[in-house]
C-alpha cells in the first residue's frame, strides 16, 4: 500500500522529473506534474500576458466552472469568466507567479488567482490519484477499512543514545499499530561496534519512527557514517507532529518525551515503573554503564511506542482520507488541512473557488470567567456539540448564500455586535451552497464516526480526524485573517463569531438569571458550581431548555472536584483525570515555583487549606535538593555536559578563552567567553532580567562601582522568530554549584539574595557582545560581583527555609493559600 509521496533533493533551479512513491514494501517512481495554480479571468488576452512572467512555462485553459465574489461578501458562478491552469517550472515559483497576478487585480484588471499555496505534494498526490494505506479519500466516501489497513504496517521505532556527539547505542523495535507493546522483542546495538547490524535493521523496512528522530537520532546515526536513505523512506516523527498537532490531539505543548508519556500515560498505558525509569534516568545518564544505559534507551523506545498510536494514527488516517502525503501532513496545522480539503472538494465537482485576502479581526474575547487566581470545588463542565458546525448549517452560513448584509465596511463590528450580527442573512436557496454542502456532509459523517468509535475504541483516529477537519471549515477557514482563503469574505465570520458569542453571553446570563453559579466559559464550554446529583439534571434541563432556540445541544463533559482558574484560557481541573490548561499557567509551574511543589501541585490545590500548609512544609522538607529548585534543572542538562546528546567543554584559542556546546538542534558553535571563575548557566523565561536585578527582594541597594571578578552566564532561549535585547528577556533560572560538585537550579530571585547576604550588595548584569539573543542560539552574559563565587557554599536548612518562604509567598499571589 502507498504510506507517503516525497521529492528527490534537487541541485540547482532544473525541472522536476520524477516524485519518490513510497510503499510499504518498496519504493517506485513516478512521473511528476508540473507545479500549477488556477487563475480565473474575464477577457482571454490577459493569458497572454501572464504568458509571459519569470517563471511560466505554459498556460492552459480547462473546463472548470469558477466561482467569484460578486459584490460585497457575496460569491457567485460566473459562466462567463474562463479558468486556466498557470503552469511553472517550480513549486516554488507558483506563489511569486500567483503574487504577480493578483498585482494586475489590483491595477484593475478583471483576472483572479486560486489555489496558489496548496503544497506542490499534495497537488501531485490529488492529480495522480494516490490512495494512501489503500483507502479511498473522503471526497467520494468514507472508507471505515482504514484503520484495518494500519494494522497491515510494520513500523522501526528508533531511539539512539550518544555521549560527546557520538553515538554509542542504539534500540529498534518494529511496531504494528493497535498490537500489543512487546519490551523482550527491542532490539539493542552496541555501536559503533554493530554499525553495520544496525544500518541493516534500518534499510529493512520503508517507515521509519522515533522521538525527535528527525533532529536528533538520523543526523548523529548519519555524520558517523551510517547510510539511511532518508529519501526513500517514510519517517514519522513524534515530536515534530505534536508541535503542530498538539493541541489538537490534547496533549497541549508537551515536546519532551517524559513529559508526552506524563500526559498519555492513562490512555496510551504507561506504567509508573516505565516513567520512573524515565526520570531518573535522565538525572545520570553520563554516569550510567552500558548495561545501564541499555536498560533506560530499550525504555525510551516501549515510551515511544506506546505513545505512537495517538500521532500516528491521526496523521495516517488523514492523509488517507484527505490525500495529503503523510511528510506534508505532520507540519500542516488543522486549519490549513480543512482549506486543502474544501479547496480539493471544489475541483472534484468541477469548481474553482477564486481566493481573496480579508482583513478580519474579532474585537470581542470568548473567554469569560467571574475571578482570577481562585479555587472552586464541585464544578460542572457542559460543552456545546459541534457549536460551529451546527451554527453554520442552521444558519446557512455559506458566502454563495449570502442574501443581506449591512452597508458598512464592518470595520467597527464590536460596537454593533447584535445589530450588525442580525442584519447578515443567507437563504439556501439563493446560491451553489458549497461550503454549506461540504460542512453538512462532514457533519453526517462525523455522526457516523462517533458511533463507531463507541463501538470500537480503534475508530477513535478517524472520528478525531473528522473532528478536526470540521471544526477548522467550519470556521476556521472562513475566519482567516489577512492571508488569502478561498471565498475570503467579511459576512461569514462575523457571523459565525459574533452569533455564537451572542449565544454563549446569553448562556451566561440565563443560567445565572435561575441561580446557577456559573464560573467559567470559553467559547463552547460553561463551568457551574453544583453540589448535588440533582443539581447537575435540573442544570442539564436548564441548558437544553435555552440552546434549543439556536438548534444546539450540549452534552456533561465531566464533574470536576477541584477547578484552580489562574487567568484566562489557564487553568487545572482534577477529577479522575487532571487537566492543565494554559501557557499562563504551566510557565508558573515550571518557571516560578520550586519542582517538588510543581510535581504536587494537583495535589496541594485538592487539599484543605490547613493540610495545604503541613502539605508544603512536608515536600519541602522530604524532597532531595535539586527537587528544591524550578524545572530547568532537568531541561538545562544538555548544556552541561549531563544529557548524552551533547557536550560542554572550555577550549583555548590564542590565548581567548571559547565554550563549545553542541546541541541537537544546531551545528557545533563557539562563543567567545571571558575567564571566568566558575560557570553558570540561565535560560531566559518568563520576567525581565534588569527587572528582576532592579527589583530583587531584600537586596539593601545595588551598587554598580567597584567591579572584582567575574561570573559566567550561557543563556539559551526558546524559539523565536526575531533577536530580543537584554531588556526584553523574558526569565532567567540559574543553575548553581553545590558543594558535592552537582549543579542545582535555583531562581535569580534566590541567587541575588543569597549573594546580597554573603556580600551586602549585588552589582549589575550587561551583555557580552551585542547582548542579543536569536531563536535557539546561546549567548554569554556576565554578572559582575565582587565576591568569589567559586567558593560559594549552600547551607541546606537554610535554603530549605528560603524555599519554603519563597514558595507561601508565590502561593498566596495566586491565591492558593
Amino acid at each position: 500500500m502507498y504510506i507517503d509521496l516525497k521529492l528527490p533533493r534537487l541541485k540547482g533551479r532544473k525541472e522536476i522529473e520524477q516524485l519518490i512513491l513510497i510503499r510499504d514494501s518498496d519504493v517506485t517512481s513516478v512521473r511528476a506534474i508540473r507545479p500549477y495554480f488556477y487563475v480565473i479571468y474575464k477577457n482571454k488576452k490577459i493569458l497572454k500576458e501572464i504568458e509571459k512572467f519569470s517563471g511560466v512555462v505554459e498556460v492552459e485553459e480547462v473546463d472548470m466552472k469558477p466561482i467569484i465574489k460578486v459584490h460585497g461578501s457575496r460569491y457567485e458562478v460566473k459562466s462567463d469568466y474562463g479558468v486556466a491552469k498557470v503552469k511553472c517550472q517550480l513549486p516554488t515559483q507558483v506563489p511569486d507567479v500567483a503574487r504577480d497576478v493578483l498585482a494586475l487585480q489590483r491595477a484593475g484588471v478583471d483576472v483572479r488567482a486560486s489555489m496558489f499555496n496548496v503544497r506542490y505534494l499534495a497537488r501531485c498526490s490529488w492529480d495522480l490519484g494516490l490512495q494512501f494505506f489503500d483507502t479511498k479519500p473522503l471526497y467520494y466516501v468514507l472508507d471505515v477499512s482504514t484503520i484495518q489497513n494500519l494494522r497491515k504496517l510494520k513500523v522501526l521505532i528508533l531511539d539512539v543514545e550518544a555521549r560527546e556527539e557520538k553515538p554509542i547505542l542504539a534500540s529498534t523495535y518494529v511496531w504494528t499499530p493497535f498490537e500489543e507493546i512487546r519490551p523482550d522483542d527491542v532490539q539493542c546495538y552496541e555501536l559503533p561496534k554493530q554499525f553495520d547490524e544496525l544500518e541493516k535493521e534500518i534499510n529493512r523496512y520503508r517507515l521509519l519512527a522515533g522521538h525527535n528522530i528527525v533532529g536528533f537520532d538520523i543526523p548523529i546515526l548519519r555524520r558517523s557514517g551510517v547510510v539511511i536513505p532518508v529519501e526513500q523512506i517514510a519517517i514519522f516523527d513524534t515530536s515534530q507532529t505534536l508541535a503542530t498537532w498538539g493541541q489538537s490531539l490534547a496533549i497541549g505543548s508537551a515536546r519532551a518525551l517524559h513529559d508526552v508519556a506524563e500526559v498519555l500515560k492513562d490512555k496510551v498505558g504507561i506504567t509508573d515503573e516505565e516513567l520512573k525509569i524515565k526520570k531518573e534516568g535522565k538525572k545520570r545518564l553520563n554516569s550510567m554503564n552500558l548495561d545501564e544505559l541499555a536498560k533506560y534507551n530499550i525504555n525510551d523506545v516501549v515510551i515511544t511506542a506506546k505513545i505512537m498510536i495517538v500521532p500516528f494514527s491521526l496523521i495516517a488516517v488523514l492523509s488517507a482520507l484527505t490525500q495529503i502525503p503523510m511528510s506534508i501532513l505532520q507540519n500542516l496545522p488543522a486549519g490549513m488541512v480543512a482549506e486543502y480539503f474544501f479547496t480539493h472538494e471544489c475541483e472534484v465537482r468541477g469548481f474553482v473557488p477564486e481566493y481573496r485576502a480579508v482583513k478580519w479581526r474579532a474585537s470581542a474575547s470568548r473567554v469569560w470567567l467571574e475571578r482570577e487566581k481562585v479555587l472552586y470545588t464541585n464544578v460542572a463542565q457542559f460543552d456545546i456539540k459541534m457549536m460551529y458546525p451546527s451554527f453554520v448549517l442552521a444558519n446557512f452560513v455559506d458566502p454563495t448564500l449570502l442574501v443581506k448584509e449591512p452597508e458598512a465596511t464592518m470595520q467597527d463590528i464590536g460596537s454593533v455586535v447584535e445589530d450588525m450580527v442580525e442584519r447578515i442573512e443567507f437563504d439556501r436557496r439563493s446560491g451553489l451552497g458549497i461550503l454549506y454542502a461540504t460542512v453538512l456532509k462532514l457533519k453526517k459523517i462525523r455522526e457516523l464516526t462517533k458511533k463507531l468509535k463507541k463501538k470500537s475504541p480503534m475508530y477513535e483516529p478517524v472520528d478525531h480526524s473528522i473532528k478536526a477537519v470540521l471544526n477548522a471549515l467550519a470556521y476556521g477557514v472562513q475566519g482567516k485573517q489577512a492571508s488569502p482563503a478561498p471565498l475570503g469574505n467579511l459576512a461569514c465570520p462575523t457571523k459565525i463569531f459574533y452569533g455564537t458569542y451572542k449565544i454563549q453571553m446569553g448562556w451566561i446570563q440565563y443560567l445565572r438569571s435561575r441561580g446557577w453559579k456559573v464560573i467559567y466559559s470559553d467559547t463552547d464550554s460553561i463551568f457551574v458550581v453544583v453540589n448535588s446529583g440533582e443539581d447537575i439534571q435540573k442544570l442539564a434541563k436548564d441548558i437544553a431548555d435555552y440552546l434549543s432556540r439556536f438548534g444546539l445541544e450540549a452534552d456533561l463533559e465531566d464533574v470536576w472536584n477541584v477547578m484552580y482558574i489562574y487567568s484566562r484560557k489557564s487553568y487545572i481541573l482534577q477529577g479522575k483525570k487532571v487537566v492543565l490548561k494554559g501557557s499562563p499557567i504551566k510557565s508558573l509551574l515550571r518557571f516560578r515555583l520550586p519542582k517538588v511543589i510543581t510535581d504536587n501541585f494537583v495535589k496541594i490545590v485538592s487539599s484543605s487549606y490547613e493540610e495545604r500548609i503541613k502539605l508544603i512544609r512536608e515536600l519541602i522538607d522530604s524532597a532531595d535538593i535539586e527537587d528544591l529548585f524550578t524545572y530547568p534543572a532537568n531541561q538545562l542538562y544538555r548544556l552541561i555536559g549531563k544529557d548524552l546528546q551533547s557536550v560542554k567543554r572550555e577550549i583555548k584559542v590564542r590565548g581567548k578563552y571559547y565554550l563549545r556546546v553542541f546541541t541537537p538542534w544546531e551545528e557545533p558553535r563557539s562563543i567567545y567567553l571571558k575567564k571566568a571563575n566558575v560557570h553558570q548557566f540561565a535560560t531566559p523565561q518568563h520576567a525581565p532580567l534588569i527587572e528582576l536585578l532592579r527589583k530583587a527582594p531584600k537586596v539593601p541597594r545595588i551598587n554598580l562601582a567597584d567591579y572584582e571578578g567575574y561570573v559566567v552566564l550561557e543563556a539559551r532561549c526558546l524559539p523565536c522568530k526575531r533577536a530580543r535585547p537584554l531588556n526584553k528577556l523574558t526569565r532567567a533560572d540559574m543553575l548553581m554549584y553545590g558543594d558535592d560538585g552537582n549543579i542545582y537550579a535555583i531562581t535569580l530571585e534566590d541567587i541575588l539574595y543569597y549573594l546580597s547576604t554573603r556580600e551586602g550588595r549585588v552589582l549589575k548584569v550587561r551583555p557580552s557582545e551585542t547582548g542579543r539573543i536569536y531563536g535557539e542560539s546561546l549567548v554569554v552574559f556576565a554578572v559582575e560581583s565582587k565576591m568569589k563565587v567559586d567558593k560559594l557554599r549552600i547551607d541546606e536548612d537554610i535554603l530549605r527555609n528560603c524555599v519554603h518562604e519563597y514558595t507561601k509567598i508565590k502561593l498566596r499571589e495566586i491565591g492558593i493559600l
